[in-house]
């Protein structure tokens, strides 16, 4: 995937690098951040306090992701693909649920911005780095801080 500021937001098939495929509702807007479903059926993509989601291959639309305040510039998926945390500029972590799209929890424990999330491969924690020098470590049966 290629795009942002001013340039058309295009996918690209290695197998075909001539005929790239244009995301139309996404022409010109700048994207923070993009990233695909473990098993390739979804696509998430930043774009300043919207989390848009939308099928892949199709690239049908889906109901975008609101509720959390501030700028969003990370996405991760959970290994299983049923939630989504975002994060950014909010010293807030967001944890979507994707089967009934909506907010689960907000994480807060970053004292400035989180600037990288991911799961386990067993989905149970998630790993936040922050601008504040730290990494924690969140787990997801409780959505809280998790003791080291």
């Amino acid at each position: 995937m290629t795009g942002g500021q001013s340039k058309p937001v295009k996918l690209w098939d290695v197998s075909n690098p001539q005929a790239p495929r244009q995301i139309g509702s996404l022409d010109s807007l700048w994207i923070e951040h993009a990233v695909f479903s473990p098993d390739g059926t979804r696509l998430a993509i930043i774009r300043g306090e919207i989390v848009r989601l939308f099928e892949f291959p199709s690239l049908r639309e889906l109901e975008p992701l609101r509720g959390q305040p501030g700028i969003h510039n990370w996405l991760a998926f959970s290994p299983d693909g049923r939630r989504l945390a975002s994060a950014g500029g909010n010293l807030c972590i967001g944890i979507w649920d994707l089967q009934h799209p909506e907010k689960l929890q907000t994480l807060k424990g970053h004292d400035k911005d989180s600037q990288s999330l991911a799961f386990t491969p067993d989905g149970n924690t998630l790993v936040s780095g922050g601008t504040d020098g730290t990494v924690r470590l969140w787990d997801m049966s409780t959505n809280s801080a998790a003791v080291p």
